[in-house]
């Protein structure tokens, strides 16, 4: 009797356990067959996104990744539509060259090639061109110039002057507005914390390279931290030299405009009437009074 009870109770059990399993296949059909059919509708693709935060040097693997619906108007140009293709190479991982964020597309320029190094060299464009200069504490903001910022090169130098003139050195921009690659041997751009190092490695085209190798020769160099937002470049820029430190000297190339010159006006004051020498008598003629001398 109670193996017959004990048979039944498994009987319902395994029947049980299959309307379930059912039940979860419908609905996970269902609501699979609902995400096509709705991302038909609204025209939307698979994408590839970051499920955590990735930051430089770390591999792209399956578990750091998960997919997301599109709109297919706007997919990002180099994103990737399936995980397996990107994890799955067998040359090796990709690495991550720039940081990307939880939810945002993984695209295949912040990435490397399969099995590739987080080299600078991966992360300049064609035209660009990685310089290295020397700083200090001073020099490097206080090291507060940190990968991904933008900055002037300043340089401060003495020239050649004729014999027997006076030296006076000057400082003037030499490039503006390039962006720091790397600060000693830290490339992230996600980089938060100030660092004072000994080299910036700044973003630069082929002539401004040329211009900083021999600025760095000729005098000083200097970094200028720039506001994240301002992007403008000057086509010319003033010299400033040892004279314009003085408080309340003109702008640079400003003419300076005299005040204008007032003779001051002497006052002379007028001499006292004659006195007669001699005997005179007043006589008067209507409103008019005079002094006549008389000889005796």
């Amino acid at each position: 009797m109670d193996r017959q009870r004990n048979l039944i109770i498994i009987l319902v059990a395994l029947f049980m356990g299959g309307i379930a399993v059912y039940l979860a296949n419908t609905y996970f059909s269902g609501v699979e067959k609902r995400n096509e059919k709705l991302a038909q509708d609204l025209n939307l693709n698979s994408i590839v996104v970051a499920r955590v935060p990735l930051r430089y040097g770390d591999q792209i693997t399956a578990d750091k990744l998960k997919l997301v619906q599109w709109p297919a108007s706007s997919v990002p140009q180099g994103a990737f539509t399936d995980i397996r293709r990107l994890t799955a190479d067998p040359e090796g991982a990709r690495v991550v060259l720039r940081p990307i964020e939880n939810g945002e597309p993984v695209l295949s320029s912040k990435l490397t090639g399969p099995g590739g190094r987080a080299v600078i060299s991966a992360t300049l464009p064609k035209d660009k061109r990685a310089f290295a200069i020397r700083v200090n504490d001073v020099a490097g903001v206080a090291g507060f110039v940190l990968p991904g910022d933008s900055v002037d090169v300043l340089l401060t130098r003495q020239p050649a002057t004729e014999p027997g003139a006076r030296a006076e050195q000057i400082t003037e921009v030499v490039v503006q507005n390039v962006r720091v690659v790397a600060a000693d041997q830290n490339a992230d751009d996600a980089s938060k914390d100030p660092q004072v190092s000994k080299t910036v490695t700044l973003e630069v085209d082929p002539v401004q390279a040329q211009k900083l190798a021999l600025a760095g020769q000729v005098g000083q160099l200097s970094l200028a931290l720039r506001n994240a937002a301002d992007q403008e470049t000057s086509a010319a820029t003033a010299t400033m030299r040892v004279g314009d430190l003085a408080l309340g000297s003109p702008a640079p190339h400003a003419t300076a405009v005299p005040a204008p010159y007032y003779r001051p006006v002497r006052r002379v004051r007028a001499p006292a009437p004659r006195q007669p020498a001699g005997q005179s008598v007043i006589v008067g003629k209507g409103l008019s009074v005079t002094r006549v001398e008389v000889n005796p």
